[in-house]
């Protein structure tokens, strides 16, 4: 149903226009450059787009406090750093070059350069979140009612190489029947979870913003609580974003999101971090069913990016036993390696490791 005070709001600018990813890949970085030759300007946009998705990528792993200190690599270490890239939608003039360019970059490269210059990062993924998006403008407050241009911002937003995978919820019949707008802010536990496990995701987050137009000049506020609610809730967030004159709505809108995202990232970021320190390690009994399925299991623990090595100390047909020698707290590394489908539990003292939906493993027993 389509609010009349929100579709007059609107009026203030001009309405323009899955899997995880690697997390070491920067995608489409746009390059437009004019030089003598189109081979020069080639030349220059992938050296400047290399260096703007080296700093891109080192702003997603580490918090936005340490962005001014960024370590800023030279055109040699740059080319170590990267191990491939790709180009899209590419057109040449004689003097022009324009195109996408993607870049893939060597992670033990990424981590001495921040390393060497003291900069506390973290490579691990928080579990999806669902975004809630609630309007409230000129006495409305609105979740599924259209319009809702903050829900069509967080829909737009594209998260898939980011640190905290974000989900916008589709906004149809069943959403409308799980969960309302007013028991989105006052944290109504079951609708809350309901829907949360209709999408899968692990928290939700309500992000509750009022907006606020000043006709005279031609400008607007948007003021954003954000709440978490679920297993591992993050702090309250309070921010306020203001538009320049004439502002586009879909472009305020967009940016409001994208910083947003940032804080909600920083805030993974900071826990993350904090449970970095030292090297641990940690011993566990791995039920295996022969030589092939440990060597696949291995290499799910090794594709894990709080595990640095991976030690065996004992196979057997049936189990295995190995150290794992990682980085943070034990905690930190079980949700790293949930997300790689692998399940880390204590029995008693003793650490069991298996595929999620497989039965569970009991340390003390052996047997086929």
């Amino acid at each position: 149903m389509r609010s009349p005070v929100l579709a007059l709001v609107l009026v203030i600018g001009t309405v323009g226009g899955a899997s995880a990813s690697d997390l070491y890949t920067v995608f489409s970085v746009p390059v437009d450059v004019v030089a003598e030759s189109a081979d020069v300007a080639k030349q220059q946009a992938v050296a400047a787009a290399r260096l703007q998705a080296a700093q891109t990528l080192m702003q997603r792993l580490t918090r936005q406090v340490d962005w001014p200190t960024l370590p800023v690599p030279d055109d040699a270490t740059l080319a170590q750093m990267v191990r491939s890239f790709r180009v899209a939608n590419e057109k040449t003039a004689p003097d022009r070059y324009i195109a996408d360019l993607t870049f893939t970059f060597e992670p033990p490269a990424v981590r001495a350069l921040l390393n060497d210059a003291g900069i506390a990062f973290t490579e691990t993924r928080a579990l999806p979140a669902l975004i809630l998006p609630v309007l409230r403008a000129g006495g409305d407050m609105v979740l599924w009612a259209d319009p809702n241009p903050w829900l069509e911002a967080w829909a737009r937003f594209d998260g898939r190489d980011r640190l905290v995978p974000i989900v916008a919820p589709f906004g149809d019949v069943d959403d409308v029947l799980t969960i309302s707008a007013e028991q989105a802010v006052t944290g109504a536990a079951e609708p809350l979870a309901a829907v949360a496990q209709r999408y899968r995701a692990e928290g939700v987050l309500v992000a509750d913003a009022s907006l606020f137009v000043d006709a005279e000049q031609h400008t607007a506020r948007l003021d954003i609580v954000l709440y978490s609610f679920g297993p591992d809730p993050y702090t309250v967030v309070i921010r306020s974003f203001e538009s320049t004159p004439d502002a586009d709505v879909v472009a305020f809108m967009n940016a409001a999101v994208d910083l947003m995202v940032v804080e909600i990232e920083d805030l993974w970021k900071q826990r993350s971090i904090q449970n970095f320190g030292d090297l641990q390690r940690l011993s566990a009994l791995v039920r295996i069913t022969g030589l092939s399925d440990w060597q696949d299991i291995r290499r799910t623990m090794e594709a894990v990016s709080v595990v640095r090595e991976v030690e065996l100390a004992q196979i057997s047909v049936n189990d295995a036993i190995v150290v794992l020698h990682h980085l943070g707290d034990t905690a930190l590394l079980t949700r790293a390696l949930a997300q790689q489908g692998l399940v880390l539990q204590d029995n008693d003292g003793y650490w069991t490791l298996r595929r999620q939906g497989a039965g569970a493993v009991n340390a003390g027993d052996t047997s086929q």
